[in-house]
């Protein structure tokens, strides 16, 4: 939400949100995020469909996004990178939920990162955010 509300005040043309859960009660932030545009909600005890699918059908329909900013498992930052590849925009994933001390200490926020000079970073001291690209996900 941060994100959202830093880019409204910036004065960004557009702001399109895709928030998904497991059931309706687990949404967080559908009123707030629309105040800012539009936003697409998937639950899965409505329908299977991943969040990605109602992303990707806007892409092939001409919408174009400059940058996703997202949160989620591993199949939803996969399918993300590839429809940025297919589509020309910026994907960055928050993974806050990998750090434990949180500075660094520990080591168990090590993320893997796809790079010669560094083959890790650590998530509290580096991160959260990442581009989707720079990111090992096995």
């Amino acid at each position: 939400m941060p994100v959202a509300q830093t880019a409204a005040e910036q004065g960004a043309a557009s702001i399109t949100t895709f928030l998904s859960a497991r059931q309706p009660s687990l949404l967080l932030g559908q009123e707030d995020f629309g105040q800012w545009g539009k936003v697409y909600i998937q639950t899965d005890d409505q329908d299977t469909t991943m969040i990605t699918e109602i992303l990707a059908k806007l892409l092939a329909a001409g919408k174009q996004f400059d940058y996703i900013y997202l949160s989620g498992s591993k199949r939803l930052v996969k399918h993300c990178q590839a429809l940025a590849d297919a589509y020309s925009f910026h994907a960055f994933v928050f993974l806050e939920s990998r750090m434990a001390c949180g500075i660094g200490y520990c080591k168990g926020c090590a993320v893997e990162i796809k790079s010669e000079q560094h083959k890790y970073s650590l998530c509290c001291k580096e991160g959260p955010l990442y581009a989707v690209e720079d990111v090992v996900f096995n």
